[in-house]
């Protein structure tokens, strides 16, 4: 809100890799929604059954929420289906998604370039005991950065509660796979505290030659770099 958001001069896109209730609960508490001029782009996965905007909607509607609509919004909300692999610009970068497995819920990952760099970002896989496909490979292939689901933590451990997401040990096979630059460990277990991600960041880069990290709110990575400089 310290920048043009604040005065309705702002356009923004979210990539939404599914719609589950921990991905889009915060919709109607973002603030610059409710900014008249705003001009806010959500781009995601049809679910098959009916419309994406159709299932944003239902998220709004009069049990859970006062808003009752995306039309009630006061910034321009514009819903976009993003088609499988098929590239498009967005906001100046260019953007490919992928359908991910991810239980029933349709999921994606998005793989975003620029000036020769590229970013790509699986917030939620479970690639079940067939284990990795070969063209998740070929989707991250050279990427800067690999941001990827770990809410497993090590593969050894129980799942439990964890159902729907991916280990450490996956992880670090899609980022071998796609010979990528680094890879940055996301969606940590919510029990882990700060030494047990530590732990298992230590045991995890003795498993591949590939620079790996955990991923934290607030952090910039410098994609030129070849070593992990990220910052708080």
């Amino acid at each position: 809100m310290a920048s043009e958001f604040s005065k309705g001069q702002a356009e923004l896109p979210i990539l939404l890799s599914h719609t589950q209730l921990e991905h889009t609960q915060g919709l109607p508490f973002f603030v610059p929604f409710f900014i008249p001029g705003n001009e806010i782009a959500l781009y995601g996965a049809a679910s098959g059954e009916q419309p994406l905007r159709n299932t944003l909607e239902d998220l709004l509607n009069h049990h859970y929420s006062p808003i009752n609509s995306l039309e009630n919004l006061f910034a321009h909300v514009h819903v976009y289906e993003v088609a499988d692999s098929v590239p498009q610009v967005i906001g100046g970068f260019s953007v490919r998604a992928m359908v991910l497995p991810h239980g029933s819920a349709p999921t994606l990952g998005f793989r975003v370039e620029a000036d020769g760099q590229s970013v790509c970002v699986f917030t939620s896989v479970d690639y079940g005991d067939a284990g990795v496909n070969p063209n998740i490979g070929d989707f991250v292939r050279g990427a800067n950065l690999l941001v990827h689901d770990n809410l497993c933590g090590d593969a050894r451990a129980p799942r439990t509660y964890f159902v729907g997401q991916a280990s450490v040990q996956q992880a670090i096979s899609v980022a071998e796979i796609g010979d990528v630059g680094r890879l940055a460990l996301f969606h940590h277990a919510p029990d882990a505290d700060d030494g047990i991600i530590e732990a298992l960041v230590e045991a995890s880069q003795k498993l591949t030659h590939i620079p790996l990290f955990a991923a934290a709110e607030g952090q910039i990575v410098d994609l030129d770099s070849t070593v992990t400089d990220a910052k708080t």
